[in-house]
């Protein structure tokens, strides 16, 4: 049996098999931009959401704050600091360090 047959026969096992999925949709979204400081050196600012409730109510709010150093051409370190507004469990915004 080839590789691709086998692929399709799992997935198909799985489908099949998978317990029932809840009928509450939720959308995740990320947008970010970066800038090289230095040919070492890069900072990045990313912006998460996430919203549930079939998308009709915004879950969390995500931003992010980075820094990068490339050692070598093929290895970076990086630190970020991300703040976090999200629900707790009354259903209140709540800030949160991450």
């Amino acid at each position: 049996m080839s590789e691709l047959r086998r692929v399709l026969l799992a997935t198909c096992v799985l489908v099949v098999t998978a317990p029932a999925a809840r009928g509450d949709v939720q959308q995740w979204t990320e947008v970010g931009v970066s800038t090289a400081l230095t040919k070492r050196w890069a900072v990045g600012l990313d912006q998460h959401l996430r919203f549930d409730q079939d998308i009709s109510r915004v879950a969390s709010v995500m931003p992010e704050l980075a820094v990068a150093y490339r050692i070598r051409k093929w290895l970076r370190v990086g630190a970020g600091y991300r703040m976090q507004y999200t629900r707790d469990g009354d259903d209140e915004m709540v800030s949160r360090h991450r």
